[in-house]
């Protein structure tokens, strides 16, 4: 049994934050959303039906939360990077 103090998660999470301002985050996004009866892009999927906050959105914030919890007195996550994967066709669209 761990104490709180011996936790390996705190230990884990506190590597994953030193490493944050160097980290990058890859989105897959496809095309569109044609086969699930969507006609617009995957991304713009809502993610939940109270606030119909898409997909895109979701993933961003939950990032920008992450950097926001791995702040550290006045260490601060200035740049995140963010690449997304795009299908051909959402250019022809």
């Amino acid at each position: 049994m761990h104490s709180l103090k011996e936790d390996p998660h705190s230990r884990y999470e506190a590597e994953g934050c030193a490493a944050m301002g160097a980290a990058a985050f890859v989105l897959v996004a496809g095309g569109l959303g044609e086969r699930l009866g969507y006609s617009g892009l995957k991304l713009a999927l809502p993610t939940e039906l109270a606030t119909w906050t898409s997909y895109l959105e979701f993933y961003a914030k939950s990032i920008l939360a992450l950097g926001a919890r791995c702040q550290v007195g006045y260490v601060v996550v200035v740049c995140v990077y963010l690449c997304i994967s795009l299908s051909i066709y959402i250019y022809i669209r």
